[in-house]
């Protein structure tokens, strides 16, 4: 991967700050240039989750109703903008949720 972790194809000495050189979080592990050519990646998630928000305006200025969930591992909620109702739920677990809302 490239060193400046796909954000920058200058020299890393004119960087105005330097790349993280951590073995976790450096650029050999999180890296953008890699990520652009996995289209699983979180960047392209991300992306996905930008878009959807910008398609559906109840997301950013509709109101916000928390539903009660019978599962704790699962949160669902609405979110209301003039005609549009959109209800939202998460599965905050690793497996499969039953839920009664």
């Amino acid at each position: 991967p490239d060193r400046n972790a796909g954000f920058s194809s200058s020299d890393p000495g004119r960087l105005f700050l330097p790349t993280i050189m951590d073995p976790v979080y450096g650029y050999q592990v999180t890296n953008v240039e890699a990520s652009m050519s996995s289209p699983s990646s979180l960047l392209h998630w991300t992306r996905r989750m930008i878009e959807i928000r910008k398609q559906n305006p109840a997301f950013g200025l509709g109101s916000y109703t928390e539903l009660q969930s019978s599962n704790p591992a699962v949160l669902a909620f609405l979110r209301e903008y003039r005609d549009d109702l959109v209800l939202c739920v998460h599965n905050f677990s690793r497996f499969a949720q039953p839920t009664e809302l």
